[in-house]
């Protein structure tokens, strides 16, 4: 088991609409869920993210990226990368990427499980895959 450095670890489940965020311990042990930011534009969502980041003392940043079919980024592939690179540019913040593969899938069964009601998952789901993606990211690191 390899040793992580101490720091908060800040993961994105990035969307059209909106980008689910949730955080580690500064131990990088566990992932919770954090909130939902219902996007802006380009400019607007970087300063968000870069408040959030700021609030949570991130030292890392991981993004979830849709698994590449063939190797190649699909359109919406495409827009999370460019939006990883210009977070990792303008806040100075190292971003990795993490496979987001079926995390919002996991996260609605999981809450069907839980008996939270559609609305109430509609609410939440968000920031739940984006813990999904970073206990991912935690556990591959073990």
């Amino acid at each position: 088991m390899s040793e992580q450095p101490p720091g908060v670890v800040l993961a994105l489940d990035v969307g059209s609409k909106r980008i689910g965020l949730a955080v580690s311990d500064p131990e990088r042990r566990t992932a919770s869920p954090l909130l939902v930011y219902e996007r802006k534009n380009r400019d607007a969502d970087v300063a968000a993210i870069g408040e959030i980041a700021a609030e949570q003392g991130a030292t890392l940043m991981v993004v979830g990226l849709p698994a590449r079919a063939g190797g190649e980024l699909s359109p919406e592939g495409e827009r999370i990368l460019s939006l990883a690179k210009r977070l990792e540019r303008r806040l100075g913040l190292p971003v990795e990427l993490m496979d987001e593969a079926l995390s919002t899938v996991e996260a609605h069964e999981a809450m069907i499980e839980a008996g939270l009601s559609r609305a109430k998952r509609a609410q939440v789901v968000d920031r739940a895959a984006a813990a999904i993606i970073l206990r991912r990211w935690l556990e591959a690191r073990e």
